[in-house]
């Protein structure tokens, strides 16, 4: 007969996933608070010598976790500054969002609807799907500024391509018959 499994390793196995995923967290935690207070400068200076400081970085180029959870918890709860910054950056997606769905899924219904207007649409769309967003950064940076404006039109470009290409794709792939049942008028009643 097979001896019983230990409990540890019942355990283990059964939550492998989080397990191994929360010890690779903790240790890229450690390895950047070391690279932040110098702890991997003062273990390599043995064996490396006067080149280990090499691993000892300035603060001015990197943060520790800790100062950044220091930062986080006075900005959220002691001087509550943070939340005037979130709320405009809220305003900045809500309207982005809005804007975007407003022009992108009337604007993909149509040409999915409609065949010609589908052909005159759909290359337009499919080069600005195919170039990187991160291009037209700089552009509405001269073009628009960098207020609320920039950020809306940039949140508005994210979303608009996809939200137009997912729709137009929805109403080509959706059943004709689906379609006729739903013209009122031309189609079945549906009870």
């Amino acid at each position: 007969d097979a001896a019983p499994v230990p409990a540890a390793v019942r355990f283990y196995v059964a939550h492998e996933r989080a397990i191994l995923g929360t010890l690779m967290v903790i240790l890229f935690l450690v390895a950047w608070e070391g690279l932040e207070r110098g702890w991997w400068a003062c273990l390599l200076h043995p064996l490396l010598g006067a080149s280990a400081e090499r691993w000892q970085l300035k603060p001015i180029f990197i943060s520790s976790p800790t100062l950044v959870a220091a930062a986080a918890y006075r900005m959220f709860f002691v001087t509550g500054e943070i939340w005037r910054d979130l709320a405009w950056s809220g305003m900045s997606y809500v309207l982005g969002l809005a804007l975007a769905i407003a022009v992108g899924i009337p604007l993909g219904l149509a040409a999915g609807w409609y065949r010609r207007f589908s052909y005159a649409v759909e290359p337009l769309l499919a080069a600005l799907n195919a170039t990187p967003q991160v291009a037209f950064l700089p552009l509405l940076v001269i073009w628009v500024g960098t207020g609320v404006g920039t950020r809306v039109l940039i949140i508005f470009l994210l979303a608009v391509l996809p939200l137009a290409i997912n729709a137009h794709a929805a109403v080509r792939t959706t059943d004709p018959r689906l379609i006729k049942v739903n013209i009122p008028g031309r189609g079945q009643k549906v009870c």
